[in-house]
């Protein structure tokens, strides 16, 4: 893609690698455990209001926390928090703060990645507009 960031064209390859077009959550979870070689899982939860998500390292999963909400915004604070984990980032980060470039990278994450699952999967008829 012409004019890409380097940033943002490594965040890109990532998030293609990871998921086809299309997955759904548990494809996004599953492809994620895979990856880091543990069980990444999500729980809803009261957070404060500044804050959308967290992620946390247990000892035997990675739990991704996010505060109710509809279900785009949902997605969208789950990938965010996917970013961190697939990005190598430390557990110690809250969704509410984006003066940290780990936040931005995170944030353009998401944001690949929930475009990237809401496409529609094309089937065998798509063979014809090839």
């Amino acid at each position: 893609r012409g004019g890409e960031s380097p940033a943002m064209a490594r965040i890109r390859t990532l998030v293609n690698r990871l998921v086809p077009v299309g997955a759904s959550l548990d494809e996004l979870l599953d492809a994620v455990a895979a990856q880091v070689g543990r069980p990444v899982r999500v729980r809803d939860a009261e957070l404060d209001q500044s804050t959308s998500g967290v992620w946390v390292r247990t000892a035997d999963a990675d739990w991704i926390v996010v505060r109710a909400t509809n279900a785009e915004r949902r997605l969208h604070v789950i990938g965010h928090e996917v970013g961190h984990i697939v990005l190598g980032h430390d557990d110690q980060l809250a969704r509410s703060h984006y003066d940290d470039p780990r936040e931005r990278d995170a944030e353009l994450f998401g944001t690949l990645l929930v475009q990237r699952m809401r496409r529609a999967r094309l089937g065998s008829a798509s063979a014809a507009l090839r």
